[in-house]
Formats: structure tokens, C-alpha cells, sequence
């Protein structure tokens, strides 16, 4: 259901059980159509945060037992936050939104217009943040990740392999015969057969796989905790995948060359993709529709 047509999912944390009625009864004040999780420390907003329910906003006071806000800002959840507390100071202000605070109000002028207004204002700000975020971090043409967010992620993998020795792999795909499709029936055409193989790759990937445009015709996916053998069979998916999902107006079945590495500990950024685009740069000298894999 739209979030427009839903009622509002609301976590409230503050150790306060008084604290956490009085501002509960301040969001049915409000007239806002929602419903409230409520959490009274850092454990139980975790598991509240990893319960897959699907909150729009989260109001904790920033102080929680021997805890506090910052603890769970450094989480980095993905939604907005309004901090409420009794220290008005401006220090802590700009250090909790820096730490991902989206807004940070006063308890002593909270009342439920302001509440209402401050809710308002924070998921505008948050949504035109996340649109912006967005902007820069996905490809215009495919809805893919774009080489400068795929570089980010890959450092954070391979430092992620150096610390646990958990597995990955990288895999490099080249549409085959993009130059003979933009040549015969027009740049239009070629752009949409690089949407149609981009549709096939997010079709096969999994929830953590990062998948990007990375050129002109290449791409590539990022396997998270992942090994080669199971890289191989997203690989086959994919090609099956463009088997039986023709791209219309075209009379010869779409295909690319894919080069797969294991990413391994101690490997850089660059070395990485060194690894996967010799493993391509054979694909492709080997003939269409190839994979060379790079254990």
C-alpha cells in the first residue's frame, strides 16, 4: 500500500515509560493516521530496527539509560529520526545531525502541532535527501548502481573479506554487439537493448548483490558473502533469463561475455577489477555469450 494511503509506522524509544505515553498520546493529538512500536533502550530499538517492519520514522529521547542516541545513529538506520530531549544545546544538535539526525526538538516546546509539524517536515526532508542520494549514486539510463557507488561498495566488501575471510566474487558483463544494434537500428534502440540486459541482471540478483553500469555497455555485479560456484549459477540465470525474454523489435536473441573473479584477502580495489576484466577480456576473445571465471 502506498505510505500516502497507509497509517504511519512510528518507533518511539525512550527509557521513560511515563515519557513514552505522554508523547504517544501527543501522535494520537496530532490527528495523524499511524500506529506506534515502542522501545524503552538500545536492545529492544534494535531488534524493533531488524524486525523487517517497515517504520517511517523513529522519535527517540537522547537519553537512554547509560546510553544514548548516538549509539543507535551509529547503526546507520535507513529512516528518519527525530531526537527529543531536555538539553537544548547547540553542540549536540549539530553532532546528531551529522550522525543522520533529521531533525532534533526540545521536550519543554513539544506539543502536538509542533509534533505534527516536526513529523511533516521530517519525512519531506528525508524523502528529498534520499532523492538526491539517489541522483548520484544510480546510473540515469538503466536504474543501476553507477561506477562511483560501485567502487565504494567493493572497498567496503574487500575490507569486510580482510577482517572476516568471508567469500566474494566480481563479475564484469559486456553486451555483446552493441556497436552492430546502434549501427542498424539507431542509438534509441541500442540504449533500450542496454535497459533490457540491465532488467535481466536485477531480475537474477539477489536482495545483497550490487549491481551497476559501470560503461558504455558493461556492467557488473557485486556478490556479497558469496563464492564463484554460486556467482556462476546467477551467471546461467542471467543467460536464460535473455533466452526467453526476446528484446522486441530485434530478430537475434540479446547476450553478453562475462568475466568472474573471487575476491580474495589483502586484494585492493584495483586489483579486483583487474582480476574480472582479464577474465572478460578472455570471454570476449573466446566468442559471444562466454564466461571465463578467475578462481
Amino acid at each position: 500500500m502506498p505510505a500516502s494511503l497507509r497509517p504511519l509506522s512510528f518507533l518511539l524509544v525512550d527509557d521513560e515509560e511515563d515519557h513514552r505515553e505522554l508523547i504517544s498520546q501527543m501522535l494520537v493529538d496530532t490527528g495523524l493516521r499511524h500506529h506506534v512500536t515502542q522501545a524503552k533502550n538500545v536492545a529492544e530499538a534494535a531488534l524493533a530496527l531488524e524486525s523487517g517492519e517497515d517504520f517511517d520514522l523513529m522519535l527517540m529521547d537522547h537519553r537512554l539509560g547509560s546510553s544514548d542516541s548516538r549509539e543507535i545513529l551509529s547503526r546507520g538506520p535507513n529512516l528518519p529520526i527525530v531526537i527529543l530531549t531536555a538539553f537544548a544545546r547547540d553542540d549536540l544538535d549539530d553532532e546528531l545531525m551529522h550522525m543522520g539526525a533529521t531533525d532534533f526538538v526540545s521536550k519543554a516546546d513539544l506539543n502536538p502541532s509542533l509534533l505534527r509539524r516536526t513529523i511533516k517536515h521530517a519525512l519531506e526532508r528525508y524523502n528529498q535527501i534520499q532523492t538526491l542520494r539517489e541522483q548520484s549514486e544510480k546510473d540515469a539510463l538503466t536504474g543501476l548502481y553507477n561506477r562511483r557507488y560501485l567502487d565504494e561498495a567493493l572497498a567496503r566488501e574487500l575490507h569486510q573479506i580482510n577482517r572476516d575471510k568471508s567469500p566474494g566474487a566480481l563479475c564484469l558483463i559486456d553486451m555483446d554487439n552493441l556497436k552492430p544494434i546502434n549501427d542498424t537500428y539507431g542509438h534509441p534502440t541500442g540504449d533500450r537493448a542496454l535497459q533490457h540486459l540491465a532488467s535481466a541482471i536485477l531480475a537474477c540478483a539477489r536482495r545483497n548483490d550490487i549491481c551497476a553500469r559501470v560503461g558504455g555497455d558493461e556492467f557488473c555485479v557485486l556478490f556479497l558473502g558469496t563464492d564463484v560456484e554460486d556467482a556462476i549459477v546467477f551467471i546461467e540465470r542471467i543467460r536464460d533469463y535473455l533466452n526467453q525474454h526476446p528484446f522486441p523489435g530485434y530478430p537475434h536473441t540479446l547476450s553478453a561475455s562475462f568475466g568472474l573473479s573471487a575476491l580474495t584477502v589483502s586484494q585492493t580495489p584495483t586489483q579486483a577489477f583487474k582480476a574480472a576484466d582479464e577474465a572478460l577480456y578472455e570471454a570476449k576473445h573466446a566468442g559471444r555469450n562466454t564466461v571465463v571465471c578467475k578462481r
